[in-house]
């Protein structure tokens, strides 16, 4: 995996597998390659204790018998409070058994970091 700080409000993120299946019935070989980046939007302090930041995300998949798989992420982060953050994404995928719903899935939900929680309870 690297990660790379490309600007003080960028960063660029790339990883990558080789699969190798020695199991009667499963694909024998296959890899996976996924990047990311990350904006910070906004300056700091300004929509709350962290910045509000945009992640993009791309993952491919190739195995020995099948097409290939892709997905594409969009992932916005709001912060609340220090800690707790709220991200909104939606997903999108050549395959929608790759998403286990429709074509495109969107999602809510709330991002807790307990220790900063915890640290910014403690200050007052």
């Amino acid at each position: 995996m690297l990660d790379l700080g490309l600007t003080s409000r960028v960063t660029l993120m790339l990883n990558s597998a080789l699969t190798f299946v020695d199991t009667p019935g499963d694909d024998p070989w296959g890899g996976t390659a996924a990047t990311g980046l990350e904006f910070a939007l906004g300056s700091d302090r300004t929509t709350g204790p962290d910045p509000l930041t945009l992640d993009l995300a791309f993952e491919g998949q190739l195995l020995q018998s099948q097409d290939a798989t892709w997905r594409l992420q969009a992932k916005l982060m709001v912060p609340l409070l220090e800690g707790v953050s709220l991200p909104i994404s939606a997903t999108w995928s050549s395959r929608s058994e790759a998403l286990e719903e429709a074509h495109v899935l969107g999602r809510l939900g709330l991002a807790v970091d307990t220790a900063r929680l915890l640290c910014a309870l403690e200050r007052g």
